[in-house]
């Protein structure tokens, strides 16, 4: 690991080594040894602190340049948090560090909860047309269930691609829809749907 891209990230993040030790379950001196490059984290550390500083194991390691947007205020860093774009989602997995590709997008921090765990997915396919045209982006908040008529970003079971559907409750089964009047519903077992979490909002690319 290259210690100053961890006192950069930490920097970024506006964490203190205090803060930062307690995510990651070590203490102040083990990240201020870590930074001096004094001493080296244990490589199974390396994916618990890249998901804390919200960056990804490649930047801190030297592998990959800085993920970071570049040109942003200072003034701005601190009313905005930047949101990885993920790649891919694995059924029945959580969204971690490993899933990050190398582009971010900032959002204001007012606009989420701080508890909760926000990524960006890119909209493929027409289906939810004309809210969500393909090639845009997606603010997905991580969560396993949507009420009925929310809009979730869900993956079938022995489907690799992510899609997007208004999600209805059904006894046993869940009822997926798209916007577009030239897709037919789809129902499916709950246990072969993966709920990625609910679109937030949707970021139109030109």
């Amino acid at each position: 690991m290259l210690p100053e891209r961890l006192r950069k990230a930490r920097d970024r993040a506006g964490l203190t080594q205090d803060e930062l030790g307690d995510l990651v379950g070590y203490d102040r001196s083990a990240v201020s040894t870590w930074e001096s490059g004094t001493r080296t984290p244990p490589s199974s550390l390396m994916l618990k602190l890249a998901e804390a500083l919200h960056t990804n194991v490649g930047y801190l390691t030297g592998e990959i340049g800085d993920p970071a947007p570049r040109n942003i205020e200072k003034e701005t860093i601190g009313k905005t948090r930047r949101i990885p774009i993920v790649e891919h989602i694995t059924f029945g997995a959580p969204v971690t560090a490993e899933n990050f590709g190398s582009e971010w997008e900032e959002v204001m921090e007012e606009e989420m909860d701080g508890e909760a765990t926000y990524f960006f997915l890119r909209v493929k396919g027409n289906a939810m047309e004309p809210k969500m045209d393909a090639g845009s982006l997606a603010l997905v908040r991580e969560q396993p269930t949507v009420e009925d008529g929310q809009i979730a970003a869900v993956l079938l079971r022995g489907k690799e691609e992510v899609e997007f559907y208004r999600v209805y409750q059904d006894g046993k089964r869940l009822i997926l829809k798209a916007d577009n009047p030239t897709y037919p519903p789809i129902a499916s077992a709950k246990n072969d749907v993966h709920i990625a979490g609910r679109v937030m909002e949707v970021r139109s690319k030109v």
